[in-house]
């Protein structure tokens, strides 16, 4: 105990993922805060076509670590509201879309904060054994991928096929009150993403630049003789 006390901030300042962890909370704080990822949900959720309402709610619960625990609270409720709204039973889409963003936590297309953290514990544990060892936060990364779809199609066939006749015919009459996207937030979502769209173009154009260079000066520097000094030996 007297240790864990003297070395804790040395702990935090030495564990290699703390900064892309914190980073990335950021981000995901500042879009949370700012309604973006709630937004998003909602429009990706309310108004789907009842045959791809079990899937869309499954395969964005999942997806839902991207926003970090915000989505185990959006999610299920989203999910319940528009089972309601198309006549079909709300506890269906509780549960479905509370399975989702807790069987599947982690698992996403893109990366997130948990990859993230996890890599770096990976690494150290990994250089123990071998101090030449490097990992990327993409070491899971095809595996979350295709966990992403499987657990979708599992989620779906369990929902649709066993909780959803076990629950019965559902006979409510209200509907389910939908705030609607206004004008603002779907403004908000469109520059949303074309700036991402853009940002990512940018950054896969600067990276291809870069990798060009490279590879012509490899290819310049084998033809070339590196006494003539045009290119570094």
């Amino acid at each position: 105990m007297v240790w864990l006390l003297q070395n804790m901030l040395k702990n935090f300042s030495n564990f290699a993922p703390l900064g892309l962890v914190l980073a990335m909370q950021m981000a995901i704080g500042l879009a949370e805060g700012a309604g973006l990822l709630t937004t998003f949900m909602r429009k990706a959720i309310l108004g789907v076509p009842l045959w791809a309402l079990s899937a869309t709610v499954l395969f964005l619960g999942i997806n839902g670590s991207i926003a970090s625990e915000a989505s185990i609270i959006v999610v299920p409720a989203l999910a319940a509201a528009a089972f309601q709204a198309v006549g079909k039973n709300p506890l269906a889409g509780l549960i479905a879309g509370y399975a989702a963003t807790n069987a599947g936590f982690t698992a996403a297309v893109i990366l997130t904060g948990i990859d993230a953290l996890l890599y770096g514990v990976t690494e150290q544990a990994a250089q123990l054994i071998d101090p030449s060892v490097t990992l990327t936060p993409a070491i899971n990364w095809y595996f979350m991928i295709i966990s992403c779809f499987t657990l979708t199609a599992v989620g779906v066939f369990v929902n649709d096929q066993i909780i959803t006749p076990r629950l019965g015919v559902y006979q409510g009459t209200e509907k389910a009150e939908e705030r609607q996207i206004t004008d603002m937030e779907s403004k908000g979502l469109r520059k949303t993403g074309l700036f991402t769209i853009f940002s990512c173009s940018s950054c896969c154009c600067a990276w291809c630049r870069k990798t060009a260079c490279c590879a012509g000066r490899v290819v310049a520097s084998s033809i070339l003789p590196s006494s003539m000094g045009w290119f570094p030996s």
